[in-house]
């Protein structure tokens, strides 16, 4: 007598197991849980990236002059500067340096006039002089168009503003002359608030009946972001 051996069907390969279908329907679950856990961050990091930064102080220090016969050489400069970013591309900025020119004018004896380049006459108060210091303030505004580039934001720019020779120095002179300037330099975030700085700045200030003036900046200093 032949014995009876129990047999299994095969699977049929198109019908899926229980197993496999659970994991399909938990799929989209898990999705749209990771989805919704993850878009708030996704969006703050968006929106902090297409923000504008807050406004910026920068100290700087560097050298200023045109020549010898602009300003009698390059001389010591400091100044501050307030940034404010209105689109990420975009800065507006307002700042003010002050440095010195020498003017160069020969040996001359006290009480004696003397004409400078800019045609003024002045009476010196000295017993003589070869060349006169005249401290130079420098207020201006301008615009940046800047290149995110991670911590790295390279710019240019121009602007406006006046080029005042401060009463007082050998001579007492002061005078007020517009200006316009452009600008080069390159911006670096150094840690979460604070940054570095270099820029280069060109500048012609003009005053009647004589050719414009024509000196130069080199810069470098620390930022602090608000």
């Amino acid at each position: 007598m032949r014995r009876l051996t129990p047999t299994t069907a095969p699977a049929d390969p198109a019908r899926p197991s229980r197993s496999v279908g659970r994991g399909a329907r938990l799929l989209p679950l898990l999705l749209g849980l990771g989805a919704l856990g993850s878009g708030p961050r996704l969006a703050r990091a968006q929106a902090g990236a297409a923000a504008p930064r807050g406004p910026a102080v920068t100290f700087v220090g560097g050298a200023f002059g045109g020549g010898a016969a602009a300003t009698g050489g390059r001389h010591p400069l400091v100044g501050a500067r307030a940034a404010r970013a209105l689109r990420p591309w975009l800065v507006g900025e307002a700042g003010a340096a002050l440095t010195s020119a020498v003017r160069p004018v020969g040996r001359r004896p006290s009480g004696q006039a003397v004409r400078l380049v800019d045609g003024r006459t002045v009476e010196l108060r000295v017993a003589s002089a070869d060349r006169l210091k005249i401290p130079i303030l420098t207020p201006e505004l301008g615009v940046q168009a800047q290149l995110p580039l991670g911590r790295l934001r390279p710019y240019a720019g121009a602007g406006a503003g006046l080029l005042v020779a401060l009463g007082g120095g050998d001579t007492g002179e002061y005078f007020v002359r517009p200006a316009v300037f452009g600008a080069a330099g390159l911006r670096v975030d150094l840690g979460r608030r604070l940054g570095a700085r270099g820029e280069v700045r060109l500048r012609a200030d003009s005053y009647p009946g004589a050719s414009a003036v024509r000196t130069t900046e080199q810069t470098a200093g620390l930022s602090w972001q608000f």
